[in-house]
């Protein structure tokens, strides 16, 4: 970064270590390296942030704050920037500098180029454990909006490794559901829209959780499972569920404790009756409400169902989270 700076302003530029004085916040000083810029009589405060994947939302307002607590200009120190965040950085007049050979320092000088840090884009649907993350927040959120997400406690609460968290994580702020927020080591997400905007946004890459569908004659004592499909849908609406049209929903570590013999095919389950097991793609009980399997989950494993009665049941549900209702 040096030469790059020298090799526009001269020589002159010198840079000097900087240490942050003992009143700043834990999370500023554990979560930015600083250094003195000096060209010569006129200096700044170069501040680059530890965290790669910090969201720019957080990284503008930190800056603002160590520029007041400092009583010094400061620069933001980035990696790279895409074209979206330059223009964001201009618009709010955050001066900064990149390695892709952007500078913005309106009190020196201004390049910039036409590289740009590659903009990742999400997926056309999204994996599982996104999903299940998405779902999980969404509840949350839309019973305390301002609640802030902390990925190690969504990460307990899931049942989810922490890598796999992060992912989920990432996707969705890299979809613009959301804004990242990384406070020292804690990682937080901040809703970008209200979650009936939110929801409709994601819609379209939200699929049904049913990986497959198995039938049992009887379930095993001890398996955990949620009341799925046309059974729930009953349970909240008028819709009337037949002797074949009970469903339970487990996940799939549930779905192989179901011994051999309590499984028959789909012809035997038509003839004799049983049970219809529906093997989800995450556990149904993470975001269960109480025996029954959680309304969007349920939405989206009915929705190419062609009767007109359950379709009617849905936009009950449909509506209810906002989404739109096709006229009948």
């Amino acid at each position: 970064m040096l030469d790059y700076l020298q090799s526009v302003f001269g020589a002159g530029i010198k840079v000097e270590p900087y240490a942050f004085p003992a009143d700043v916040p834990f999370y500023i000083r554990d979560g930015y390296s600083a250094r003195i810029l000096s060209w010569g009589k006129n200096e700044c405060l170069a501040v680059k942030p530890f965290d790669k994947s910090a969201r720019l939302s957080a990284l503008k307002k930190h800056i603002q704050t160590i520029a007041a607590l400092c009583g010094r200009l400061c620069v933001l120190e980035l990696d790279g920037v895409t074209a979206a965040q330059r223009r964001n950085l201009l618009e709010s007049r955050i001066p900064f500098i990149s390695d892709s050979r952007q500078i913005y320092l309106p009190f020196w000088g201004c390049v910039f180029s036409e590289r740009f840090k590659k903009e990742i884009i999400a997926a056309d649907v999204m994996p599982p454990s996104v999903q299940l993350v998405f779902l999980y927040l969404y509840y949350l959120g839309r019973g305390e909006p301002r609640l802030r997400m902390n990925l190690t406690q969504t990460a307990i609460a899931l049942g989810l490794s922490k890598t796999s968290c992060t992912r989920a994580f990432e996707d969705l702020t890299e979809a613009g559901l959301f804004e990242q927020e990384t406070i020292g080591k804690c990682k937080r997400l901040i809703p970008a829209m209200s979650y009936t905007e939110m929801l409709a946004k994601a819609f379209q890459r939200l699929r049904s959780p049913i990986e497959k569908t198995i039938y049992a004659n009887s379930i095993p004592p001890g398996i955990p499972y949620q009341y799925g499909g046309i059974l729930a849908l009953s349970r909240i609406s008028m819709t009337a569920a037949g002797p074949l049209d009970g469903a339970i929903a487990v996940s799939r570590k549930n779905a192989a404790l179901f011994p051999k013999e309590t499984l028959v095919s789909r012809r035997d389950f038509e003839d004799i009756g049983g049970k219809t097991v529906e093997v989800w793609r995450y556990d149904p009980a993470k975001l269960a409400s109480g025996e029954l399997v959680d309304e969007i989950s349920l939405l989206l494993s009915l929705n190419a169902d062609p009767d007109e009665r359950v379709q009617r049941a849905l936009d009950d549900i449909r509506k209810k989270h906002g989404l739109s209702v096709e006229p009948q």
